[in-house]
């Protein structure tokens, strides 16, 4: 699928989903994978697509959304989730097999990128787990920091997607699926992802998303950006 007025574009390979989850299986299944390499800054050499991924980390359906942009291609976007399974009675080694299995899948998808979004953490949050999510936005930011890496908070990432600082996950789904109709979002966590992924390719200097009102600009300025 091709949108010439923005300038970006979302070509599936041939019989691939536009949107794919990746499952990684049942913790505590042998040793925890061995981890990629640790990566190091990313410069966009000439000819070299742009790439720009954004993270929504989850341990169980992390969003992933990558915007790239090549020399003669144009802009081309695509969302996929990676799933994880646990269970209450996970003993402390089937956790930790499982965060440094999801680290591991997060981070190969960053390895090329020349700029990273991370959704922060959402410290009202009262879901389960919490002390296991925090261990996996550690883990993945702790590998990920030799990139180019940017922590964009929760009401940063909605004001964006709909002008408004608190609003439902799915008033954000909804937007982000009116704004970028080309790209295949089915979920709460693609969408987050890819208006990370989008208000990167903003700050690099290439929206796809314009015309963006004020409102939702705003975000932008709120941001720590990487100097």
């Amino acid at each position: 699928m091709r949108r010439s007025s923005t300038g970006y574009r979302h070509d599936p390979e041939p019989g691939a989903a536009h949107a794919t989850s990746v499952a990684l299986g049942p913790p505590g299944q042998g040793r925890a994978a061995v981890p990629p390499a640790r990566p190091g800054p990313q410069v966009a050499a000439q000819g070299r697509a742009m790439i720009i991924v954004g993270v929504d980390l989850s341990l169980q359906s992390t969003g992933i959304a990558t915007i790239q942009n090549g020399p003669a291609s144009g802009w081309m976007a695509k969302v996929e989730r990676i799933t994880s399974e646990g269970h209450k009675t996970d003993t402390l080694q089937q956790r930790h097999t499982r965060l440094h299995n999801l680290r591991n899948a997060v981070c190969r998808r960053c390895e090329d990128a020349d700029l990273i979004l991370v959704e922060g953490p959402s410290y009202g949050s009262k879901g389960g787990h919490q002390h296991d999510r925090s261990g996996l936005w550690w883990l993945v930011t702790d590998w990920l920091i030799a990139h180019p890496l940017v922590e964009v908070t929760p009401t940063q990432r909605m004001k964006y997607a709909t002008g408004k600082g608190q609003i439902s996950k799915d008033a954000v789904l909804a937007a982000v699926v009116r704004r970028y109709p080309t790209v295949d979002v089915t979920g709460n966590d693609e969408a987050d992802a890819l208006v990370l992924a989008a208000m990167g390719a903003r700050h690099l200097g290439e929206p796809i998303d314009d015309p963006m009102p004020k409102t939702h600009l705003a975000a932008m300025e709120a941001v720590a950006w990487p100097e």
